[in-house]
């Protein structure tokens, strides 16, 4: 921000005595001021009466500054004669000190002319309003020029920094093992406040719950990698870590969130580990499947049961509506076979191992993340068509199609051309064209050229896919029919 601060302009003062000595007197009418330059001559004898510049004074300092950063006032002199001399003096204050009372900080810089001029650097230990003056000195030329106290344009806010957290958990364990959570505080300004680590343990795949276990990390003013305490867990599955920071004066809070990279560590029951990955959502009418991954086993054996709950049956509570099992053969990954559901919703895996002697049985749990398949329904799209002008034989024809409402359509559209004069479209087609469809657009047959004279009849066909409905136009739409005349 800019101010601007301008001198008054004086006379230089001149002895009334020295001009009646000069017989002068006369010349003026007492009270009056001379021009800023006037030359008086008498027996000889020359006097010059000057007036002081009347030299301005602007300053900026920045608005906002994150604390920790240098605070800097800056002033620029113009107007001055002479090549002025002389200093500037900065002066820092709080905000509050609206009398400019108690300063913080002052710096003075030499003047050689008209210019730019920057104070020295002031760095505060912590946030708040500050506000700067500059006074310049003047010198035999110029006038002195100061800015005010209580300048708006001369403050300076000071505020919190917004530090950043990362986190890397643990390695993966098995049971009996302990656990734990680093986090890296970095661009924090002497933190003082403290680092919270929170875990949450496999019943809980979104963090939403009480934690199994947390761990409170005092600042100490420095920036750096902190652990939690250690944790021992007692049951198998998934954790999850996340970590807080509790905000001070001058750092905004930051907080990592569930499921970062690297906060999961899967603690496994000897050595056994248990993964699952349903697949993709589909469309009514499509397959879903799961897939469990046994690592870490000696030699297991034994069986592998898949749960299939939904639609909409959040805690698979009701009866599974699909069932299968896989023969355990050795560390690796088992499919649980296909099901295809007869309606639309949000359906639920689970896969349990058996164990076997050497192999404690694990099991995932209802509602784990990647063990959600969405069945959405099947879309009926739109498929407006508009067939080329009547014409003549022997000249082009060919049709457009519209595909809209589609949900990221694909497949294909094939357009079949009838005639001349078959109104019902049950004969074979005179021709065929076929495009591949790439989302919701206008798409164009390739030209077809009649031989025979007649009305032809358009019909366009979209095969639909795993998303959406399958849809063809009607036959003898008055937009499909062209009129093909003889040449003249």
């Amino acid at each position: 921000m800019t101010t601007t601060a301008r001198s008054n302009r004086k006379i230089l003062p001149v002895a009334r005595a020295a001009l009646v000595s000069l017989g002068l007197a006369t010349v003026l009418a007492p009270g009056a001021t001379f021009p800023q330059s006037s030359r008086v001559t008498e027996a000889g004898l020359t006097t010059e009466l000057r007036t002081a510049s009347q030299a301005t004074l602007t300053t900026t300092a920045p608005s906002n500054l994150p604390v920790g950063s240098a605070l800097k006032d800056r002033a620029t002199l113009a107007g001055g004669v002479e090549n002025p001399t002389g200093t500037i003096t900065f002066r820092l204050f709080f905000a509050e000190d609206e009398m400019c009372s108690f300063q913080l900080f002052t710096s003075t810089v030499e003047v050689d002319g008209n210019g730019t001029y920057d104070s020295g650097t002031y760095t505060p230990t912590g946030i708040g309003y500050f506000q700067w003056t500059a006074e310049y000195s003047g010198d035999d030329h110029n006038e002195p020029v100061s800015t005010s106290c209580n300048d708006i344009h001369e403050t300076t806010s000071v505020v919190p920094v917004q530090p950043t957290l990362s986190t890397v958990a643990s390695d993966d364990i098995v049971l009996g093992g302990s656990i734990h959570d680093t986090a890296t505080l970095s661009g924090a300004y002497m933190p003082y406040g403290s680092i919270e680590f929170y875990l949450f343990g496999p019943a809980d795949p979104d963090c939403h719950g009480p934690a199994v276990f947390s761990s409170v990390k005092s600042l100490t003013g420095e920036n750096g990698s902190f652990d939690s305490a250690s944790f021992t867990p007692t049951v198998a599955g998934t954790y999850r870590w996340v970590a807080d920071t509790l905000p001070d004066e001058n750092n905004l809070p930051v907080h990592t969130g569930c499921h970062d990279p690297g906060e999961d560590v899967v603690v496994s029951t000897r050595g056994v580990s248990l993964t699952t990955a349903a697949s993709p959502n589909v469309a009514l009418g499509g397959k879903i499947s799961d897939v469990a991954t046994l690592a870490g086993g000696a030699q297991p054996t034994g069986t592998i049961t898949f749960h299939l709950y939904g639609p909409n049956d959040a805690t698979c509570a009701k009866a599974a509506v699909f069932t299968a099992s896989a023969t355990v053969d050795g560390n690796a990954a088992y499919p649980s076979g296909e099901f295809q559901p007869t309606k639309a919703g949000t359906y639920r895996w689970t896969a349990a191992y058996s164990g076997d002697v050497d192999n404690e049985p694990v099991a995932s749990l209802c509602n784990a993340l990647g063990e959600r398949v969405i069945v959405s329904p099947v879309t009926t799209p739109k498929l407006v068509t508009d067939a080329s002008g009547n014409t003549q034989v022997g000249s082009r024809v060919y049709d457009r199609a519209t595909l809209s409402g589609a949900v990221n359509p694909t497949g294909t559209i094939k357009f079949s051309l009838y005639g001349p004069n078959d109104s019902t479209c049950t004969t074979k087609p005179v021709f065929t064209s076929t495009v591949q469809v790439k989302g919701n657009s206008g798409y164009r047959s390739t030209d077809f050229r009649p031989a025979k004279a007649g009305t032809y009849r358009w019909r366009a066909s979209y095969s639909g896919d795993t998303r959406n409905a399958g849809v063809t136009t009607r036959c003898d739409d008055s937009a499909e029919r062209v009129i093909v005349r003889p040449k003249p």
